[in-house]
């Protein structure tokens, strides 16, 4: 009984794709499954820089199922970015982070929907 037990725990957490597996001294900032590709983005992020000279403050990785990663980076410039809309507006408040890397900048938007009980979407 005890054994099945285990086999059913290992089985869920290692079916889950949105856990991270930001390594330490990065600890998980944001993981988002992607259920439709069998994907998961990872934003990781040290809490503390000044503790972990010569290490990049941030990374992103992209990976699709149990493959190797599709996109991996390191990098020390992050964006942060809020909006406040119209009053009365349904979407109230919304909030961006990026990685930056070159020209682009990997991002998840975090929005509050007055429409569904002031829940986070």
């Amino acid at each position: 009984m005890m054994r099945r037990a285990w086999v059913v725990a290992a089985t869920l957490l290692l079916a889950s794709p949105a856990l991270a597996n930001c390594v330490p001294p990065w600890q998980t900032q944001f993981a988002c499954a992607i259920p439709e590709r069998d994907a998961r983005a990872e934003f990781c992020r040290i809490a503390e820089p000044a503790q972990h000279p010569g290490k990049k403050d941030a990374y992103y990785t992209y990976v699709v199922g149990t493959q190797p990663a599709e996109l991996y980076f390191e990098t020390d410039s992050t964006w942060f970015s809020t909006k406040d809309t119209d009053v009365d507006h349904p979407t109230d408040l919304t909030m961006a982070l990026g990685y930056a890397r070159g020209d682009y900048v990997y991002a998840f938007v975090v929005t509050q929907d007055k429409r569904l009980d002031a829940r986070i979407r």
